[in-house]
């Protein structure tokens, strides 16, 4: 049965995910991670802020904000498009098409690269988020890519525990936590794991 997709909104916290096409791997090489990074912040960054994400060789997560109606509505205009919901949807085609592109010319491959459109659904409230965001930085763990969330390079965990500048919004996990003293970032499997008992990856 057709499932219509969820439409992106502005000042929306989403998490945003996807997985290799017949289980394949979507990244095999540090290139491959880097080159989808860089067409995400050229793609998809001037519209959505970054909070956390992991990269896993056959599958991703983010956890992003929309921003505001007028910053996307100037950056569509400058692009020619109006539309809150289209110029959100479009940038996140244009991001995995262009990776995909690129990822297929290398290795000499034919066909679709993910296995579906862009899986979203809207972060409700703050502790949904924090768990989201725990989640996302033991993704490498849970599948037994690293023993520790900071071994895994392709995370934005490293990030929340440096004070280096980075791409990633960490005030926006920051306020909500510095109002909540008994909330924190896990450094292990501390998170609430049934908000995510549906998800297959």
């Amino acid at each position: 049965m057709y499932q219509q997709v969820l439409k992106f909104q502005p000042e929306t916290i989403y998490h945003i995910y996807n997985h290799g096409n017949a289980g394949d791997n979507i990244f095999k090489n540090e290139d491959n991670y880097l080159y989808f990074l860089e067409k995400y912040k050229f793609h998809f960054s001037p519209v959505a802020d970054t909070i956390a994400y992991c990269l896993l060789p056959n599958h991703f997560h983010f956890a992003i904000k929309i921003k505001s109606e007028t910053e996307i509505r100037l950056f569509g205009e400058l692009n020619s498009c109006k539309n809150c919901s289209e110029i959100i949807s479009r940038q996140a085609s244009n991001w995995l098409n262009a990776y995909a592109k690129g990822f297929n010319k290398v290795n000499n491959r034919v066909g679709s690269l993910f296995r579906e459109s862009l899986k979203r659904k809207i972060v409700s409230n703050n502790n949904y988020l924090l768990n989201l965001v725990n989640y996302i930085h033991h993704n490498a763990v849970s599948h037994g890519f690293a023993t520790q969330n900071n071994e895994w390079k392709f995370s934005s965990f490293n990030a929340y525990f440096s004070n280096r500048k980075s791409n990633i919004a960490k005030e926006i996990l920051h306020n909500f936590m510095s109002n909540n003293p008994e909330m924190h970032i896990a450094t292990s499997a501390g998170f609430d794991n049934s908000f995510f008992l549906d998800l297959e990856y």
